[in-house]
């Protein structure tokens, strides 16, 4: 794992200034890899590429950037190949001599060998950047699933990529500047959905495409995509199913226990992490080293299951009780997402990746399996409201509606009433919604009214170009792996472990295992209160089946109580300052309502993650929208 950078240019470089640059670039990120720094730049070419290496496989020989035996492809590359040794040998038969004993080497090999089909044949988790001084091309890629993030800025000039948002930054032709319509949508979600990020003019290439820069023209294009998949039935069978579903998730699990380096689990209690572990302790043999984050307060603890799990597979267990220094330590967390994030489980996230750190190098975790098995209570409603729509007369479920219009945003049951005369879309957006768009119209101002009105909502956007329009939860399903599951899970888990130059491996995201979940049916998934089901199916000789039957807790935190008590002076300093950032763009006014409303709420839902949201924003501004370009915060 590793942190990747650089910049092309149509004119020559400076070679000073071009390896100040990169070199800046590549300490803004070299949390992710702090092993080793490598730079090349080209002078001629006008191209600079910088790598930050955590070293896992071939420590002795994989330094980067690295380059073919003539030097006319050039790679810098973030992740992890599994099926390396395997391609490897293909390429030996065909010619191709190895240099080293690394996965670098094998996709610049690849590309040689296949051009950019080479994708095609890449098992993994990785975005990489390749240089092809013959084509006179750039060449970059993100895995199919989204699990390691790269991000772009393109003016027709100067082309600057990197792991990390801070790095692009700190090139001195971007300028940090709010994309309006990023912050409607980070409202409407509380992330920024792919491929805008936060700032103008600077992207994410999306999982499964691949990005071009020829002649200077950019183009960027799918190479991997779930839509077939979809329409093409898989096996019906529970027990067949839930057989190759094993044979897959054993296989994903075995190539990634590949290291040179401590390796380790994170353990939540729940299915997905007690999967992992139980599938890796049956092929390590046991001895897993799991780790665990518990918090005093037992509404939000799941540790006593985590421990249960670990006892039965007799792991060497970390277990972790969280009393964390939030308002410290939140500033540091908003840095190293780069972006205003609404996620508070980061605050866990980064806890428990801390403390791993301390014992291995490399954790293997159970993300993934929500989207996949429609693990989420979201997908029971999709399903209970698609039953009713069949239940209960049209005429009933539209009065309900025209109700739920009429009701406040922020009352309890409005959603639900909406929802009954909605359609399959409008429900998926309403059940994961942040700010409400009448919420969002109130926030930015009569006279900025229409900024929130005018573009259509990214989830409803995602449903046209993915829905296959026939069954609620598989929608659903898919737009949460297209969005939520990529721009907030997964980039938090990403930037969360990188934060203690840790590799996070997610044997459920294997592009097998997902090709495989999106082609069964939803009722070997869900019915009803029961989820999961071929999944706990696949594991029921490993886990006790008792274990299955307590209601799903999810990485949550008191977050609530933490905005009211050891976070309320910072609100008030902060938030609710009259100098605040985020009143540049939102009316502090009703920001103050809304805190209120907040604090004495008894019959409204709960509006604490709509002021972490906030919260997030103004602490992202203060850090990023100013002339240090988003250097690292002093707590």
């Amino acid at each position: 794992m590793c942190g990747i950078c650089g910049f092309l240019q149509k004119i020559p470089l400076d070679s000073n200034e071009a390896s100040r640059i990169v070199n800046e670039m590549c300490a803004a990120i070299a949390h992710r890899g702090p092993d080793e720094q490598g730079i090349f730049i080209d002078r001629e070419a006008g191209l600079a590429l910088g790598h930050q290496r955590l070293s896992i496989i071939d420590l002795a020989s994989g330094k980067q950037p690295m380059a073919n035996e003539d030097g006319t492809v050039t790679i810098v590359f973030n992740g992890e190949i599994y099926n390396f040794r395997e391609i490897r040998e293909i390429l030996i038969s065909k010619g191709h001599v190895f240099q080293t004993g690394s996965d670098t080497e094998t996709i610049i090999h690849a590309y040689e060998e296949w051009g950019t089909d080479c994708l095609k044949r890449l098992r993994g988790m990785f975005a990489f950047a390749i240089r092809d001084s013959r084509q006179q091309r750039l060449f970059c890629a993100r895995d199919r699933v989204g699990i390691k993030p790269f991000y772009y800025y393109f003016d027709g000039e100067t082309f600057v990529f990197a792991s990390e948002i801070k790095a692009i930054l700190r090139h001195p032709v971007v300028i940090p500047q709010l994309a309006d319509t990023a912050l409607v949508n980070y409202l409407r979600l509380f992330y920024v959905p792919a491929p805008q990020t936060i700032y103008r003019n600077i992207f994410k290439l999306p999982p499964g495409h691949q990005l071009l820069l020829e002649n200077g023209a950019l183009s960027v294009e799918p190479y991997w995509s779930l839509d077939e998949i979809i329409q093409r039935p898989g096996p019906m069978d529970l027990t067949d199913a839930a057989n190759e579903l094993r044979h897959i998730l054993e296989e994903a699990i075995d190539i990634r226990l590949i290291s040179e380096v401590p390796l380790g689990a994170f353990l939540s209690g729940g299915v997905d992490s007690s999967l992992v572990v139980g599938l890796m302790s049956r092929i390590m043999g046991g001895g897993v080293l799991s780790h665990t984050v518990g918090f005093a307060d037992r509404d939000f603890d799941e540790s006593i299951h985590a421990r249960k799990i670990a006892d039965s597979f007799q792991c060497n267990h970390s277990e972790i009780t969280l009393h964390p220094d939030i308002q410290g330590i939140l500033p540091k967390l908003v840095w190293h997402m780069d972006e205003p994030f609404g996620d508070s489980s980061m605050v866990p996230t980064y806890y428990i990746c801390q403390a791993a750190r301390k014992r291995v190098t490399v954790c293997l975790s159970g993300d993934g399996g929500d989207e996949l098995f429609a693990g989420y209570n979201w997908y029971a409603e999709l399903q209970r409201l698609s039953l009713m729509d069949r239940q209960v007369p049209g005429f009933l479920r539209t009065g309900c509606g025209l109700l739920g219009e009429r009701l406040p945003d922020s009352l309890r049951g409005t959603t639900f009433l909406r929802n009954l005369a909605a359609d399959w879309p409008a429900r998926h957006v309403n059940l994961l919604c942040g700010f409400t768009d009448r919420m969002i119209q109130r926030l930015v101002g009569k006279d900025n009214m229409t900024v929130s009105l005018q573009h259509e909502h990214p989830l409803a956007l995602l449903y046209r170009e993915k829905s296959a329009g026939f069954d609620p939860v598989l929608d659903g399903q898919y737009v949460d792996f297209s969005s939520y599951m990529v721009d907030d899970i997964l980039m938090k888990v990403d930037k969360m472990s990188m934060a203690h130059s840790l590799e996070v491996r997610v044997p459920l995201l294997d592009h097998k295992v997902a090709e495989l979940a999106f082609s069964l049916a939803t009722t070997l998934k869900i019915q009803g209160e029961q989820r999961k089901i071929i999944l706990k199916k696949c594991i029921g000789d490993l886990i006790p089946p008792d274990f299955f039957n307590r209601k799903k807790q999810g990485f949550s935190i008191p977050q609530k109580s933490w905005l009211q008590h050891e976070l309320h002076g910072y609100v008030e300093e902060y938030l609710l300052s009259p100098s605040s950032r985020v009143g540049d763009y939102l009316d502090r006014r009703e920001i103050q309502r809304l805190w209120e409303r907040m604090c004495r709420s008894r019959y409204h839902i709960d509006l604490s993650p709509h002021i972490w949201a906030l919260l997030s924003f103004e602490l992202w501004a203060r850090t990023f929208l100013t002339s240090t370009r988003g250097k690292e915060p002093i707590t």
